[in-house]
């Protein structure tokens, strides 16, 4: 019967410190059970003075990213441009590099020349995802959670359940679940993004705080705080 050397000490604390990891892990999950009495539920009116300028804190964050981007590609155009992908004079695809006289003339090499990345157009979609509604509604049940917002038709999250819908960011995977009072959404998009949503009530002022955390893997995080007030 072969023989199998003992584990080495190494092996040994790495495996411990994976198993604190999952303990830590399976901790910090949510729970599919609403509470008895969930402070969140009914309807709330944006504070706006109390809360985040979005379209700052979004302004912020894609400044940084194009300096970042200017950083790495010195050639980039500093203007707005396609999203992905490489450009510069398309009209000279296919075209002949060589001049009337025979000398080449290296006009392909625009076509290699990076293009920035279109920054007004993610800033537009960020704001738009990352905007609160002035009004919230929320109806509460054992294993389903319904978030009215303005004019936007209900959404219904069962926090027993994963659920795939695509919304201005894209396709994502969302959880839902409760973490005593403070109800939560994560939502990872097929992108690469997540965007974790809390709504939890402070019991001594009755106010509900609304706080979006994203990680888009180009633009970096951006954390956003919203307060309300039943109405």
């Amino acid at each position: 019967m072969p023989h199998f050397p003992a584990p080495s000490h190494r092996l040994a604390t790495l495996a411990s410190a994976a198993l604190i990891l999952a303990l830590a892990c399976a901790c910090a999950s949510t729970s599919p059970t609403a509470p008895a009495n969930p402070r969140v539920a009914g309807r709330w009116i944006l504070d706006k003075s109390a809360s985040d300028l979005v379209d700052t804190k979004v302004d912020t964050a894609v400044s940084a990213w194009a300096e970042r981007v200017r950083k790495h590609s010195p050639y980039a155009d500093n203007g707005a441009g396609p999203a992905t992908g490489y450009g510069g004079h398309g009209d000279h695809q296919g075209a002949s590099n060589v001049d009337e006289y025979g000398n080449y003339t290296g006009e392909d090499f625009d076509m290699l020349r990076p293009v920035a990345p279109d920054y007004e157009g993610v800033h537009r979609r960020l704001v738009q995802v990352l905007t609160p509604p002035a009004v919230l509604k929320i109806d509460t049940a054992p294993d389903d959670v319904r978030i009215t917002s303005d004019n936007v038709p209900a959404r219904d999250y069962h926090t027993d359940e994963e659920i795939s819908r695509i919304d201005e960011y894209g396709t994502a995977r969302i959880d839902a679940g409760w973490n005593g009072n403070e109800f939560e959404l994560k939502a990872r998009y097929y992108g690469g993004a997540n965007l974790v949503k809390q709504y939890d009530v402070d019991a001594h002022t009755s106010t509900l705080r609304v706080t979006y955390h994203l990680r888009d893997p180009m633009v970096g995080k951006i954390e956003i705080n919203s307060v309300y007030h039943r109405g």
